[in-house]
């Protein structure tokens, strides 16, 4: 499918929304009325869209990468309960979650990226549609495998969050089929109590974007967070190294390096980092969603405050900008339909 690549402004008008048609050179005119929206054509569709609330109809696609470790039990027990806190935030984005863990072996429980199958629920993709989607969430994150497991049938220790996302998206057109939507946004939430090959190795933050890159192109919104042992945060580092705990280097910088966050570990309770990882989510959203499909030549994009700087794209139905719009920006979308 043809993606159309558009700059929002060309000139000098700085300080006045414009509009914009979606073929060949861009061409801006002031519009006198600004304050106003815009016209459907004949025959047309006029959308509007608030940044404010973003109530944007975007879609973000959300992997858990899951420590399933003989020590992380606890920890899983404390995420299954936070799951509102986080969907919370995002609550008017087209959401889906999906499930992997840490372990990449060739044990019997290497699943290395693909998704775990849901428990209490068909399939392996969590959405708003699932029925009792918190109660199922909360099956899936905490791991049977762990159970009264004995070394020989646990779970590797080798954690390779950082890895395994790199092969989750590998998987994306076979076992991870449907996961990764095209217009859809990605995020990812490693839960783990080590580093990367527990020590610090391994797959590196750059690679993990490089593959999101080389994999989606440079549209799609990837924004990494941890709950781990937050580098520096000694109280936790001594409360956790006697389950072999260390400082999640690797997972913080992929956060960094991507404009997330991390939580700690060591929180009693993980609803507050859910809920500032579910806010950090919905400010990265930098797409909308059109009703139905349009004719690309017909589009027409008018935005108060106007950005000159930014730039955005047609695939399909969903336009993505290339930056998410201020807070409080309003959009108005004008096109013919296919």
């Amino acid at each position: 499918m043809k993606t159309f690549i558009k700059p929002i402004f060309r000139g000098m008008l700085l300080s006045t929304a414009v509009w914009a048609t979606a073929c060949s050179d861009v061409a801006f005119t002031p519009d006198p009325n600004f304050n106003q929206g815009l016209e459907a054509p004949p025959g047309g569709i006029l959308e509007t869209f608030g940044f404010s609330d973003q109530d944007t109809r975007a879609k973000v696609d959300i992997l858990f990468v899951v420590d399933n470790s003989r020590s992380m039990l606890d920890e899983q027990m404390k995420l299954a309960p936070a799951l509102n806190s986080f969907l919370s935030m995002i609550a008017k984005i087209d959401w889906q979650i999906g499930f992997t863990t840490t372990d990449v072996s060739d044990g019997q429980h290497g699943v290395k990226g693909s998704l775990l199958p849901l428990k209490g629920a068909s399939g392996k993709i969590l959405t708003a549609a699932t029925p009792n989607y918190a109660q199922v969430f909360a099956n899936t994150v905490v791991r049977d495998e762990l159970v009264n497991c004995k070394d020989t049938d646990c779970p590797s220790a080798d954690e390779r969050p950082l890895e395994a996302i790199t092969l989750a998206i590998s998987k994306r057109n076979g076992d991870n089929a449907g996961f990764f939507r095209d217009g859809a946004d990605l995020a990812t939430i490693i839960l783990s109590d080590e580093d990367e090959r527990s020590t610090g190795s391994g797959t590196s933050a750059t690679d993990v974007v490089n593959t999101v890159k080389s994999a989606f192109g440079v549209n799609k919104t990837f924004t990494a967070f941890g709950i781990v042992i937050k580098p520096g945060d000694s109280t936790c580092y001594n409360r956790q190294q006697a389950n072999g705990g260390n400082y999640g280097t690797y997972a913080s910088a992929l956060a960094l390096l991507t404009q997330g966050l991390t939580g700690s570990i060591c929180d009693d309770d993980y609803g507050p980092t859910l809920a500032s990882i579910g806010n950090r989510v919905r400010e990265a959203v930098k797409s909308i969603t059109l009703k139905v499909m349009p004719n690309p030549s017909t589009i027409q994009l008018k935005m108060i405050p106007f950005d000159p700087n930014l730039q955005w794209t047609v695939e399909g139905q969903t336009i993505t900008f290339s930056y998410p719009p201020k807070a409080g920006t309003k959009i108005w979308v004008a096109y013919l339909p296919f």
